[in-house]
């Protein structure tokens, strides 16, 4: 299996330089262009099975989880983000601790400071896999607990600090006792303007003054299948295929191209466009499973090649 895709690899990737060259562009020796950054400290986000939930074709009308690893049970953290005591001012890849989640499973644990000089000094985002426009339907489920009784607001945002706006899931309450919590609704144009569409979910942890912990577990994010955005479908014809990668190595080599979704490409959530990512959609195309070495330590940032 490796042996092909290695061969498959090798014959997309010569169809997009040979279009490259057609189009007489010069190799590309300077920053590749930031489309986004989070702020983050170094951070270790280690791969899983992602792409199970994007194998099957989504009906449209049709609830679709897009949340990774909503449960905690694997290593994979591309949605969690967290900034507390122990992050200083950075948004890092929440940590996912064993014995933290409901019935002593895995859980992702948050800790406010003493006297913070903001409501939002301690934060818990949950990072989509993808935007949600504006007209998206959608339904958040989650489980939580706190060390003390508490409340925190909740804020829409683009990528982790990129504030769009407070009007989002309402206030959260904690108790000392796991509880679920579930809201839904339709996402407006102020929630999701176009320009900056809504990805994040920003849970403002500092709203109580005292120190306190807080659990979480068990997250379910899903919306309507007419707004189900599929992981390496960059063309939009709803199926993964070695086309996908084709278009995908357009982009990296900085072929112009019409109809790309630059969204879908970053199939591997290592947070840039490249021949990693079509190597990922062979892997969907023919069934199988990343060699565990698509995440790596690396700024969260979105680039692609371009001609100078």
């Amino acid at each position: 299996m490796k042996k092909r895709l290695l061969f498959a690899l090798l014959v997309l990737t010569a169809m997009a330089a040979s279009a490259r060259c057609q189009d007489n562009m010069a190799p590309e020796d300077a920053q590749a262009k930031q489309l986004f950054v989070l702020h983050t400290s170094a951070n270790t986000c280690q791969d899983a099975d992602h792409r199970a939930s994007f194998k099957n074709v989504k009906t449209a009308s049709a609830w679709v989880d897009i949340v990774k690893n909503g449960d905690l049970e694997s290593d994979d953290v591309s949605c969690f983000f967290t900034r507390d005591v122990t992050t200083g001012d950075n948004i890092v890849h929440s940590t996912i601790v064993a014995g933290a989640g409901k019935n002593d499973s895995h859980g992702i644990v948050v800790q406010s400071a003493d006297n913070p000089a903001a409501f939002f000094d301690t934060e818990f985002f949950l990072r989509l896999p993808q935007t949600l426009p504006a007209g998206t339907s959608y339904r958040l489920s989650f489980d939580c607990k706190a060390s003390q009784e508490a409340s925190c607001s909740t804020n829409f945002h683009a990528e982790p600090s990129h504030y769009i706006t407070y009007e989002a899931i309402g206030n959260v309450t904690f108790t000392t006792q796991w509880e679920p919590r579930s809201v839904e609704g339709v996402l407006t144009t102020k929630q999701s303007p176009s320009a900056t569409p809504m990805r994040t979910i920003a849970f403002n942890l500092s709203e109580v003054k005292t120190a306190t912990t807080y659990y979480f577990d068990n997250f379910v994010l899903e919306i309507d299948g007419a707004h189900y955005m599929k992981l390496g479908d960059v063309n939009g014809d709803d199926n993964v295929t070695p086309a996908d990668a084709i278009m995908i190595l357009y982009c990296y080599f900085g072929v112009e191209q019409t109809g790309f979704n630059v969204a879908a490409a970053d199939i591997n959530g290592d947070g840039n466009i490249t021949p990693a990512d079509a190597i990922e959609v062979l892997y969907i195309y023919f069934g199988s499973s990343s060699g565990g070495n698509a995440r790596a330590t690396r700024p969260a940032t979105v680039s692609s090649r371009e001609p100078e």
